[in-house]
């Protein structure tokens, strides 16, 4: 007979596995780089690690083949490790993939997002929302505030759910028709991104906004702006210090322009001065 909870000690144990698998990566991720230029063997590394040498070979196989070359021996040498960030080994470890030439900064960002869960660069969308209108407030929210990142296809709570089919190019060309139109309701107009990458056989649409030049961004006629987790419409004196701090920054901008011509033209003069006469 089966416990009425042991439901709840196949969660906790299942946490736990994921605790410890996380906490033996960083352990990989301190050695090899303390190894970078050096030679390992698979024995060093499950010591290392507290991985076995099967799961170890594994991941060197898998997740590890640009920065251990094997040798005649049998051992490996770490190379070119130093540059690399934890969260791009992080992100290798847990599988995020991506089509060809897609930057590694974005694969950081998606799983530093994954692991920070919401926030005032990040925001989650479990499915494709119908209502255009809403991704656009997000898209208006992150120009007006900071560069911003939606995911698609993951929980409020961060957990991967995938968008169904993503895997398809009609799909995720229709998907982009949606994201593109829900960009085209902001005002003034703004460019977006959209990678599709994916983790753990589950496929993600990662849409990055930037910042924009302009002081505030509208959608449907009302200001946005990026507050912790949430995008809300802006309160009329944020509106008046976005736009108040834009035009300070451009008359410094101006200002500084004007100060560097009456300095080159000022340069000019006493080189005329200091030239010998014929």
């Amino acid at each position: 007979m089966v416990h009425p909870f042991d439901w709840v000690y196949t969660i906790t144990n299942a946490y736990s596995a994921a605790q410890m698998s996380d906490e033996r990566a960083r352990k990989a991720y301190a050695y090899l780089k303390e190894r970078d230029g050096k030679t390992v063997s698979v024995a060093d590394l499950a010591a290392a690690t507290g991985w076995t040498p099967s799961t170890v070979k594994t991941y060197i196989g898998k997740h590890w083949r640009p920065w251990l070359r094997r040798l005649s021996t049998g051992e490996y040498r770490v190379q070119q490790f130093g540059s690399v960030s934890l969260s791009l080994f992080l992100a290798r470890q847990s599988q995020v993939k991506a089509p060809p030439g897609v930057p590694p900064s974005l694969l950081e960002r998606i799983e530093l997002a994954l692991r920070t869960k919401e926030s005032q660069e990040f925001e989650f969308k479990e499915s494709l929302p119908e209502n255009r209108s809403k991704l656009a407030q997000e898209f208006a929210a992150f120009a007006t505030s900071n560069d911003g990142l939606v995911l698609i296809g993951v929980s409020d709570g961060g957990t991967v759910v995938g968008v169904p089919a993503a895997e398809s190019d009609d799909e995720q060309a229709r998907i982009r028709e949606v994201l593109e139109a829900s960009a085209d309701k902001v005002r003034p107009p703004l460019a977006i991104a959209t990678t599709f990458v994916e983790r753990n056989g589950q496929w993600i649409a990662a849409v990055e906004v930037a910042k924009g030049p302009e002081p505030v961004y509208y959608s449907d006629g009302k200001p946005y702006v990026r507050a912790g987790t949430r995008s809300r419409p802006a309160e009329p004196r944020e509106v008046k210090r976005f736009i108040a701090d834009a035009a300070d920054r451009d008359h410094r901008d101006l200002i500084s322009l004007f100060d560097g011509l009456r300095q080159d033209i000022l340069k000019g003069m006493s080189d005329r001065n200091r030239a010998p006469s014929e």
